[in-house]
């Protein structure tokens, strides 16, 4: 419960207590004790240094006194037990505390950037705990401290979950036990309706409508959020209402609320303290502040069957801390849709558990399990594969004409290896890593220019945001053009080199998208895709020369997408990792994995031969296999010779629709 006015007794209490701890040279034996002899000894570190100074944070992370709070209560549970009350505005000795009180006595407080304590474990008298940024690094180990980007592929991406026009449709079967017990059905639907502003914000508004069935009144909320930093998400408010009925609850969140859960690896957790402002419109009712924590633990990433259907899922378990609810959310892979809901209420004993019964986005249904692979789906696959290999056939008539996506790729490839030839030959010409100048602006051939919105240079690592701008290339061999638009966001370290530094690693994302639009001669559209990327990582094998295979390259990608305008389909990669090295001929090995999906379910590829070039870059030799339900299996194998292509075939026979090899 929140109090604007400081309860009676925290006043009385701090306004007594006019003297430190008396010290004590016997072993703490108490909890609380052993709370102040810890703590203490940890504040050495921040305590003042003379008067009006404070030594630095032991962290650049900067941290909230409700960062603190939450932290306390998950490390020493039993000094800080249940649901605290806040107060503020105690003023006392020429200091302003703000801080909680629980339910045994004890208090936790801030004052002057500096944590104070009082209550049972401090023996009832005011004990001063030093400089809040001191207990930066222990905090930011348990609490969530500003994560910046997906680690995993738990969630929809950034540029979707804000693309307007994006719209979800999900029924759930929910089953309720406890006093009561009862089963329905309840659908929710979410659009995403594009810019609008909120609370002084700019922001995007997404429309949630939850349909409880049985001829209730459905709710809506307006849920306003913003693109985060590193393709999170980050929430602003919510406006909650049944239209047409009743008044309007608002909730502004300051700070606003990132999805951070989403970073975690297998294993992991943190708490979110969530600090919020809750008021009533129409009629207008005074705001009440509050303040709530949550710690968040990605336990695994499994398989799960919901009403006879299985999706690929990532487990989190959700408990709120001081106890009061917890609850574990099964959401599946890519998509951040839960599949299950399972919820516990510790005080009435009651429980919930909704699943997915069926789901749409964007008209589609979201992917179940592994995909059904026969010949008749690996022909389809054959456009979806067009984007990075051409496929194609021994036995067809027609010759293969490279997708524009796939010629872009083999037109780097070689220009790859040719850079890689000429880096042998003048190792002093090797391009290094980017440097505190900000990169010159590039134009266009046809127009346009790729800029560095963004750019910053400290300490060997690069932090910067490249831009196309109606970026225009044109193709001397056949006259098209290509324009690109969109943001590539990275972040490389470098380390010292004698010619200037040298890459060790590279980490970018695309969340919102860059558009590719192709163009033939005569101007006639015959290509446009908007290309996602998430949780791009690269690291040299050998930083500043060339990988070996004890020393490959590495590259991995969290998600990636290629949405076809022209047709309105979208492909989706999951968990690419790939390894090169340069061979003994002066060529590369390439070996990779990840996963597709499709509209049936999801596809695993794997190397089975790796791809072998030689100096030139010409294919010699390589080859896929991609697994889906029941064993079946789409073999890929690369044809050797100057043309990147590929024939493709399921249980020995050749795909049927595939233009002939060249």
């Amino acid at each position: 419960m929140t109090h604007t006015t400081p309860p009676l007794r925290t006043v009385l209490t701090l306004v007594a207590a006019t003297c430190l701890a008396a010290c004590n040279d016997s072993p703490p034996s108490n909890p609380g004790q052993k709370f102040v002899a810890g703590i203490s000894a940890i504040a050495e570190q921040a305590r003042p240094l003379a008067a009006g100074t404070v030594a630095p944070a032991a962290t650049t992370r900067p941290i909230t006194n409700d960062q603190v709070f939450a932290w306390a209560q998950l490390t020493y549970p039993d000094l800080f037990p249940g649901t605290p009350f806040t107060f503020s505005g105690v003023a006392y000795q020429g200091k302003t505390f703000a801080g909680q009180g629980y339910g045994n006595g004890n208090y936790l407080a801030v004052a002057n950037g500096e944590a104070w304590g009082l209550g049972p474990y401090t023996g009832q008298v005011l004990q001063n705990f030093g400089a809040v940024q001191g207990y930066a690094d222990l905090v930011c180990t348990l609490v969530d401290c500003g994560r910046s980007g997906p680690t995993s592929t738990c969630t929809q991406p950034q540029g979707e979950a804000l693309l307007a026009g994006n719209r979800l449709v999900a029924t759930y079967v929910r089953t309720t036990s406890g006093p009561v017990v009862s089963t329905n059905e309840y659908t929710t639907t979410s659009v995403v309706e594009g810019p609008t502003t909120f609370n002084g914000q700019a922001a995007v508004l997404i429309i949630r409508t939850t349909d409880p069935g049985a001829g209730a009144a459905p709710t809506q909320t307006l849920i306003y959020v913003q693109a985060g930093d590193g393709g999170l998400v980050r929430t602003l408010g919510t406006d909650t209402s049944v239209p047409g009925s009743g008044p309007t609850t608002r909730v502004v969140y300051d700070p606003p609320l990132n999805n951070s859960e989403f970073t975690l690896q297998a294993g992991q957790r943190l708490t979110k303290t969530a600090s919020m402002s809750t008021s009533q419109l129409n009629p207008t009712l005074p705001a009440t502040a509050s303040t709530r924590s949550t710690t968040y633990t990605f336990e695994a990433r499994e398989t799960l069957s919901v009403q006879g259907r299985s999706y690929d899922t990532c487990r989190y378990r959700e408990a709120a801390v001081g106890g009061g609810s917890s609850g574990t959310t099964w959401t599946i892979v890519g998509s951040g849709i839960p599949a299950r809901i399972d919820t516990l209420d510790t005080a009435t004993g009651s429980s919930q558990r909704s699943e997915l019964k069926t789901a749409t986005v964007n008209g589609t249904a979201v992917s179940p399990g592994p995909a059904t692979l026969d010949v008749a789906s690996a022909e389809r696959m054959v456009t979806e594969f067009s984007y990075l290999l051409p496929i194609c056939s021994p036995t067809g008539v027609v010759a293969a004409a490279p997708h524009p996506a796939s010629a872009l790729l083999h037109k780097a490839l070689a220009a790859r290896q040719l850079s890689r030839v000429t880096a042998a030959a003048a190792p002093r010409e090797r391009a290094l890593a980017y440097t505190s100048t900000k990169p010159a602006d590039d134009l266009g051939s046809c127009g346009g220019r790729l800029t560095y919105p963004s750019y910053s240079h400290l300490n060997g690592v690069t932090t910067a945001t490249m831009r196309w701008e109606n970026y225009c290339s044109k193709d001397s061999d056949t006259g098209g053009t290509q324009v690109m638009n969109g943001s590539w966001s990275f972040v490389e370290t470098a380390t010292p080199g004698a010619n200037g530094p040298i890459r060790t690693r590279y980490e970018a994302s695309s969340a919102n998208g860059i558009s590719v639009v192709d163009k033939d001669a005569a101007g006639k559209t015959i290509g446009s895709q908007l290309i996602t990327v998430v949780a791009y990582v690269s690291a040299p094998g050998v930083p500043g020369g060339s990988a070996t295979e004890a020393k490959p390259d590495r590259l991995q990608i969290g998600e990636w997408r290629v949405r076809n305008d022209l047709t309105g389909k979208t492909y989706r990669q999951t968990g690419y990792t790939m390894t090169t090295f340069t061979n003994a001929s002066g060529g590369e090995q390439v070996t990779l994995s990840g996963r597709g999906y499709r509209s049936t379910g999801y596809y695993d590829i794997t190397t089975s031969k790796p791809l072998v070039t030689d100096a030139d870059g010409n294919t010699l030799s390589g080859g896929f296999l991609s697994s889906g339900a029941n064993g079946e299996a789409v073999v890929i194998n690369l044809v050797p010779g100057e043309t990147l292509q590929a024939t493709m075939s399921v249980g020995g026979k050749s795909v049927g629709n595939a233009p002939a090899c060249k």
